[in-house]
């Protein structure tokens, strides 16, 4: 019991360690972010909106991840830079994915988002100033909108698009959710591969109820590059169908790495 209550001590000083570092960080991000663009604007400084993503994600998730003790294992990372531009595609089980995969996210690189994750205090400011996207999952002509947008994206600056094409977390720790289209009619509208990556199970790490989390590692597998075989929406189903098959088959089969890995540290309650 005392064991127990020690844990969860240390759990909300990790919240609270958190909360502050984001509520510095994120302001200072977002100015930054800000005037980085108005130099992309003058012509000062020669990237692309989706090159901040990459530059401010790293660091951010690198410093919450130590704060919260958790490492992040990474399978199959030379296929991060294999084949760009391309579409990432992950599963998505809790607002943890964000910092887990922000660890590892390739330059060049916007995420989509729903856009409710602009009412987020301070994250939400930093998510759109370094670059990333809105996605209105309830209004299909301005979805459609921006997918179009973000094919432009892609062919005119070489950038690559991040997904959860879940559409919202699965917090059942079971499998995968369905599969929303769009990513993927993006990959075929552009002609760029889908590159998976899969997350492992977050059980062990995080407790919802009440919010607690834990020292460990979470183990993210890269699987290789999947083509489209063709065009249109038909081709999109199909890539969608293989993607998440593929994706299916490594969370389930739980490999010997992911399993030492995930399971380091086993909390109570």
């Amino acid at each position: 019991m005392q064991s127990l209550k020690l844990i969860s001590i240390s759990s909300y000083a990790r919240l609270a360690a958190l909360a502050a570092f984001i509520a510095v960080f994120c302001p200072l991000a977002a100015l930054v972010a800000g005037i980085m663009r108005l130099f992309m604007l003058f012509g000062l400084v020669k990237t692309v909106p989706a090159s901040i993503n990459s530059y401010a994600a790293r660091p951010f998730s690198a410093v919450i991840l130590a704060i919260l003790g958790i490492r992040v294992h990474v399978e199959g990372q030379k296929h991060l830079e294999s084949h760009r531009p391309c579409v990432f595609v992950a599963n998505h089980q809790s607002a943890l994915d964000a910092i887990t995969m922000g660890r590892v996210c390739p330059r060049r690189t916007a995420s989509f988002g729903k856009k409710e994750i602009l009412k987020i205090p301070f994250f939400g400011l930093y998510y759109i100033a370094t670059g990333n996207v809105f996605i209105d999952r309830m209004n299909p002509k301005n979805s459609a909108g921006t997918l179009a947008w973000a094919a432009s994206y892609i062919r005119k600056d070489r950038a690559s698009a991040w997904f959860f094409p879940e559409g919202t977390r699965n917090r059942s720790g079971k499998g995968f959710l369905p599969f929303k289209r769009g990513a993927f009619q993006l990959a075929v509208d552009t002609g760029v591969p889908v590159v998976p990556v899969v997350s492992s199970p977050l059980g062990s790490v995080l407790k919802s109820k009440p919010l607690r989390i834990f020292p460990g590692t979470v183990v993210l597998r890269v699987l290789p590059p999947i083509h489209p075989d063709g065009t249109g929406r038909d081709a999109a189903t199909r890539l969608m169908s293989v993607t998440r098959s593929a994706m299916l088959v490594v969370y389930e089969s739980r490999p010997p790495s992911l399993c030492m890995l995930s399971k380091k540290v086993e909390p109570s309650g």
